[in-house]
C-alpha cells in the first residue's frame, strides 16, 4: 500500500484520482493499481533509460605498420551496449579485433596493423536489440609513413591480358619495385582470397594470381592493388 509522502502525491478531484510519483529511478519500475470498493484498475510504470553519452570520445591514432592500435573511448553508463564500424561496416571479435569492456572504457585493439587497417573507426551505442541510437564517436587509424611506403612500391612490370580455354589455369603475374610489398587482388573491384578457385603466390617482386578450372563465370577484370598503385588485367574464357 502506497501513503502520501514526499514520493508519493496523491490527489482527487471529483471523480479523478491521481497519483504522481516523484524523482522516479528504475527502483520505482512495477505494476500500480487503484482500488476503491471492489473495483480495480492496473497500469504499468515503465523506466525510459536516458541514451548514453561519450564522455571521453575517440582520438586518432598513429602507428607503425605491424605494430598494434588501441582505440578507446568512454561512455556515461557501463551498462551500455556498443559496436564498433571499421568503414561503416561492423567489426567483431577475432584473432586480428580484440574488442573489449572494463566499465564504462570501451576498447579496440587491433594487431598487426597493415596498410589496408588505416580507416574511419567509429564506436557507436546500440540499443538493447541492437537497433543504432544515432550516438557515436569516430577516429581515424594511420599509419605512420603510408605516403613513403606507398611511393617505395612501384610496379615494374603489370599485368597482361589473359585468354585461356574452358576448365584451363589462367596466371596473372605483376612485379614491384621492392620485396616485402603487401599487395591485395581484386575480381570486378571485389577483394579475392586464396581458395579452390584462386591461388595467390609471392616471390620477393614478383606477385601472382591463379585462376584454376576457368570457365564463363571467370571472366572478368582481374586487379592487383598494392596502396594507391594498381594494374588491371581482363580474362577471357
Amino acid at each position: 500500500v502506497i501513503t502520501p509522502s514526499p514520493k508519493y502525491e496523491m490527489t482527487h478531484e471529483g471523480k479523478t484520482l491521481t497519483l504522481i510519483v516523484h524523482n522516479v529511478q528504475s527502483s520505482d519500475t512495477g505494476e500500480y493499481a487503484c482500488e476503491v470498493d471492489d473495483s480495480k484498475t492496473c497500469a504499468q510504470l515503465s523506466i525510459k533509460a536516458e541514451p548514453a553519452t561519450f564522455i571521453k570520445p575517440l582520438k586518432d591514432v598513429e602507428v607503425v605498420r605491424h605494430g598494434k592500435a588501441t582505440l578507446e573511448c568512454e561512455v556515461s553508463r557501463d551498462d551500455a551496449k556498443v559496436r564498433w564500424l571499421k568503414s561503416g561496416m561492423d567489426v567483431l571479435q577475432n584473432t586480428k579485433h580484440d574488442l573489449k569492456q572494463n566499465g564504462c572504457l570501451h576498447q579496440l585493439i587491433i594487431s598487426d596493423v597493415r596498410l589496408d587497417d588505416a580507416s574511419e573507426y567509429a564506436c557507436e551505442v546500440v540499443q538493447g536489440n541492437g537497433s543504432p541510437t544515432g550516438v557515436r564517436s569516430t577516429a581515424k587509424l594511420k599509419i605512420r609513413g603510408t605516403r613513403s611506403i606507398w611511393t617505395q612500391f612501384q610496379f615494374q612490370k603489370i599485368l597482361r591480358d589473359e585468354e585461356v580455354f574452358s576448365k584451363e589455369t589462367a596466371t596473372f603475374e605483376c612485379q614491384l619495385s621492392a620485396p616485402n610489398a603487401e599487395v591485395k587482388w581484386l575480381r570486378n573491384s571485389v577483394q579475392i582470397h586464396s581458395s579452390g578457385k584462386y591461388k595467390i603466390e609471392e616471390d620477393g617482386m614478383t606477385h601472382r594470381l591463379i585462376v584454376n578450372n576457368c570457365g564463363k563465370e571467370d571472366v572478368a577484370e582481374y586487379t592487383c592493388q598494392c596502396g594507391i598503385n594498381k594494374t588491371t588485367a581482363s580474362l577471357r574464357v
